[in-house]
């Protein structure tokens, strides 16, 4: 137990959101493979490879402005790119607060619905943080003008952008973008956290059951619902270069110095990728493997009752429930191959014609 403790907290380290912490509620219900569970800003990672893939095709550069595609959304959108929306170098504003003090305000304010544009207006009128370029912050309001620069490219939604281009191709058949559905499809892991304070430090209270939230607030940010073993297949697709090509998958996994004491609570610069998440997925992983293979040798018993948390959440880390058929990258055994043609929305995807994957039977 002390050696999975350990692993957790590199884990955490490593950039995951939490870890398991062996229940789903304060009546100490187990936690069990297969649960579904709010994946957070994980949701940037395929949503930075769907305009990847466009990108690919010619359909979108990364040195486009903003105001190319989405015109006077904000009033300096001819200075912004798409890559640097990708990798938070945009400058333009994180929009937590008012969407924090809604959501940890009320049961109501957790169940109200959010538009992509009523998301960008809550910073529209402020200027960016700093000149397009220049320098980090993170921002939920990045990722949000991406998911709508996906919808103006493509004509389709994001949600079916998300299906056509990775769920299906990849056979992720327990995630999806909820849009504005409070629930969570079954089995579900519960998700808590602290309460905050009226400035919006966490205090020491009863936990807050965040389970059933309108998660339209975080949309292309973080709205994505899945299990452990989809994402599993999603990150080992994307790293083994199955969903990108060669030159945007370096792109993605490269990385800009972040300022000292830009990351609130981390002292000393950081990294940060196309993606703030995708640069320390290698890590993250490499430690989901050796987790996993703790959990192989305690087959029939609960999930391990450490925990190691930033958030507060439950996350389940667990593997889950055996399927019918398993898809795992060409390589990775010998069974026979399958090739799995793309599905996305027309105009069909042309940069990247077919993933190959062996179907191992159960």
């Amino acid at each position: 137990m002390e050696e999975v403790q350990r692993l957790l907290d590199q884990l955490v380290a490593a950039g995951a959101p939490g870890a398991p912490r062996g229940s789903t509620t304060s009546t100490a219900v187990s936690m069990r493979p297969g649960l579904h569970f709010r994946a957070g800003s994980l949701t940037k990672s395929l949503v930075a490879t769907v305009v990847l893939q466009l990108v690919a095709e010619g359909r979108l550069s990364l040195s486009d402005a903003l105001e190319r595609w989405l015109p006077a959304i904000l009033p300096y959108g001819d200075r912004v790119t798409i890559h640097q929306l990708l990798n938070h170098t945009s400058g333009v504003p994180h929009n937590w607060a008012t969407v924090e003090r809604t959501l940890y305000g009320s049961r109501q304010g957790r169940l109200r619905a959010w538009t992509p544009q009523a998301l960008v207006g809550l910073v529209a009128d402020q200027p960016p943080g700093f000149p397009p370029g220049t320098a980090w912050s993170y921002s939920n309001t990045g990722y949000v003008l991406l998911g709508l620069i996906v919808e103006a490219a493509t004509g389709n939604t994001l949600a079916r952008e998300l299906g056509g281009c990775i769920f299906g191709p990849l056979g992720l058949r327990d995630t999806l973008l909820p849009g504005n559905s409070p629930g969570i499809p079954s089995p579900t892991s519960r998700g808590y956290s602290l309460p905050l304070s009226s400035q919006g430090e966490v205090i020491t209270g009863p936990l807050l059951d965040f389970t059933a939230q309108n998660p339209s607030w975080a949309w292309a940010a973080g709205a994505l619902v899945s299990t452990l073993e989809d994402l599993g297949h999603f990150f080992r697709a994307l790293l083994g270069g199955r969903l990108l090509p060669p030159r945007l998958l370096a792109e993605m996994l490269s990385t800009v110095t972040v300022p000292p004491g830009s990351v609130p609570r981390r002292p000393g610069p950081r990294l940060r990728g196309v993606h703030a998440g995708v640069s320390r997925a290698r890590r993250a992983a490499s430690l989901l493997r050796t987790l996993a293979r703790h959990r192989a040798v305690q087959q029939g018993s609960h999930a391990p009752r450490a925990s190691s948390t930033r958030t507060g959440r439950a996350i389940p880390l667990n593997r889950s429930l055996p399927r019918s058929t398993k898809l795992t990258p060409v390589g990775e055994t010998d069974s026979t191959t399958l090739s799995l043609t793309r599905t996305c929305p027309a105009p069909a995807r042309a940069a990247i014609r077919a993933a190959r994957f062996t179907v191992r039977p159960k």
